[in-house]
């Protein structure tokens, strides 16, 4: 139990460290968004236009899989 908890525990913890170190480096240095944009402004991005995003991510998710058989 203990094992599995450390197992992904300390992935969870170094990734909620990397986003908040990004968020806080964007904020603070005042990086544009249209150089980096911060997490937050992605996440709200993908939440207002999800529908439109998901489409085009299924389109994606076809031709990458249809490339994939080719190739195999």
């Amino acid at each position: 139990m203990m094992a599995t908890l450390k197992a992904w525990a300390l992935p969870a913890l170094v990734l909620l460290g990397l986003v908040a170190g990004w968020e806080l480096l964007v904020r603070l240095a005042q990086i544009p968004a249209y150089t980096l944009p911060a997490p937050s402004l992605v996440a709200q991005t993908l939440w207002l236009n999800f529908a439109s995003l998901a489409s085009s991510w299924w389109v994606t998710l076809k031709i990458t899989a249809g490339a994939l058989a080719l190739a195999c």
